[in-house]
């Protein structure tokens, strides 16, 4: 082989070392950019009336702005278009929904899915006052309202049944009505729910009879009162006098001693007239005062039902299985048929109960 090389050799093997590095620059300025895209935290939850922390997408890509997003976000709320940030003070409550944003980039527009809720404030309710005392066949004076200052009630519920003849509203809470029977103090528990959560208070009801079984001794300390309503009348026993006014205006009818040794008066259930019995007699009075009648015979242990216009009595001078009907205010009596079994209460209209 000749030792000596053409210049043209040497010219062609120059270029051969150049192109590997050639190629080498070429691989290293080849670079692979990030596919573009947008994602937001999920399930969050959000609170009416409070400041919202940004919603802030995590970006990666040529992402170049022009958000947009669907459905239209919750009163109070706002996208930013450049940045894609979700912010504001939502001012009503909005169910868990799933948003649909959407930004341009250098690959086109592009999209994802963020989640939220929007809860309202959690209710906090009250009555005032706390405890009531209600009056057999007495109509409320005004409704028993609850009291809120926290998120608006979606629903109310309470956690037993009323007394007979009062309703509870479960839209807003309200109780109503007149109370047709008596119940002893019970305490209930009424909650109040949104989107935000659960409010509960309790409230104290009690309701006395209408009229019932009231006497102090003659002579003895006046310390006993007991107040009965009934249709248009109103009555406060203090020891051995019944006050007695009219209802619906406070207007005084009358005042009326009762005898000595009175053992239980009753205010008929339409508040039409007064009975009281002794160990001898029947007594029985007008609004006014006025003695209707006297039926001269032990009722003292009498069970008696003073419905409008008559007197029922069972277990009286009569007899202890018959029904007494005594008319007001004739004063003129019936006996019904005898009954088998024992007499053992009135219901509340009037009926005997017999076992």
């Amino acid at each position: 082989m000749n030792a000596r090389m053409s210049p043209r050799i040497i010219a062609l093997l120059a270029v051969a070392a150049l192109l590997p590095a050639c190629g080498g620059d070429n691989s290293k300025a080849s670079v692979n950019q990030p596919t573009a895209s947008i994602n937001y935290l999920q399930d969050a939850g959000l609170v009416v009336g409070a400041p919202t922390p940004p919603l802030r997408p995590t970006v990666a890509g040529s992402v170049t702005g022009d958000f947009k997003i669907s459905p239209a976000l919750p009163p109070g709320l706002t996208i930013d278009p450049d940045l894609g940030n979700i912010y504001g003070i939502p001012t009503a409550p909005a169910p868990t929904t799933d948003y649909i944003v959407t930004a341009a980039s250098a690959e086109g527009r592009i999209s994802t899915t963020v989640r939220f809720t929007v809860r309202d404030i959690t209710p906090n309710i009250s009555y005032s006052p706390t405890s009531w005392n209600l009056t057999q066949n007495a109509p409320l004076a005004g409704n028993i309202t609850p009291g809120n200052s926290g998120g608006v009630v979606v629903s109310w519920s309470i956690d037993r049944a009323l007394p007979a003849g009062l309703t509870f509203n479960t839209s807003n809470g309200t109780i109503s009505g007149t109370p047709t029977a008596s119940s002893p103090q019970t305490n209930y528990l009424v909650s109040a729910t949104n989107s935000g959560g659960m409010s509960s208070t309790s409230l104290t009801i009690t309701v006395v009879a209408a009229s019932g079984f009231g006497a102090a001794a003659r002579n003895g300390p006046q310390t006993q009162e007991f107040t009965a309503v009934a249709g248009k009348t109103a009555v406060v026993q203090s020891g051995n006098w019944l006050t007695v006014a009219d209802r619906m205006s406070g207007t005084p009818l009358s005042n009326i001693e009762m005898p000595a040794g009175v053992r239980w008066w009753q205010l008929a259930h339409d508040g039409s007239y007064f009975a009281a019995a002794t160990d001898k007699r029947l007594i029985v009075w007008s609004r006014a005062g006025a003695v209707l009648f006297t039926r001269r015979a032990n009722y003292s242990s009498a069970s008696v039902f003073a419905a409008a216009h008559e007197l029922r009595v069972a277990a009286g001078p009569a007899g202890s299985h018959v029904i007494e009907t005594i008319a007001v205010p004739a004063g003129t009596a019936q006996i019904g048929a005898p009954f088998q079994g024992s007499f053992r209460s009135w219901t509340d209209s009037g009926v005997p109960l017999v076992e």
